[in-house]
């Protein structure tokens, strides 16, 4: 019997130690955009599997803006997921943005589908 205690909490984020050499690789070895290839990340897929909630966020800090290239893939999954999720009892609640205006809630305003917004409604929002 696996008597291993479970932890409740979020998964902690190896950021700044995974390492980017996959990415860097990809944009060194595979076709570059003037074949119309990109490679872009999509930062969060937010899902609840109990409640069968599903949610895409890309976040941009200092004011950035989602990228053309990003724009059109990011509307493509966003159409697939909108149509593909009705043949499942999942709900799908959209694709969202979350841009600091400098780097995080402490040092600047933040931006909820361009909609100015405060901490706490960024987590009323990303509870499902």
């Amino acid at each position: 019997m696996n008597t291993k205690k479970i932890n409740n909490m979020t998964k902690r984020e190896l950021t700044g130690e995974r390492p980017l050499t996959l990415s860097r690789w990809m944009r060194e070895n595979l076709p570059d955009s003037k074949t119309g290839q990109s490679i872009t990340d999509l930062d969060f897929i937010i899902f609840n599997w109990k409640s069968k909630k599903l949610m895409f966020v890309e976040s941009k800090t200092r004011g950035a803006q989602i990228k053309i290239n990003q724009s059109v893939i990011f509307h493509v999954l966003h159409q697939a997921t909108l149509n593909g999720v009705k043949f499942t009892d999942w709900e799908y609640l959209g694709f969202h943005t979350i841009i600091f205006e400098n780097t995080f809630f402490d040092d600047g305003k933040v931006y909820w589908d361009n909609v100015e917004t405060t901490e706490e409604e960024i987590i009323k929002n990303l509870s499902i």
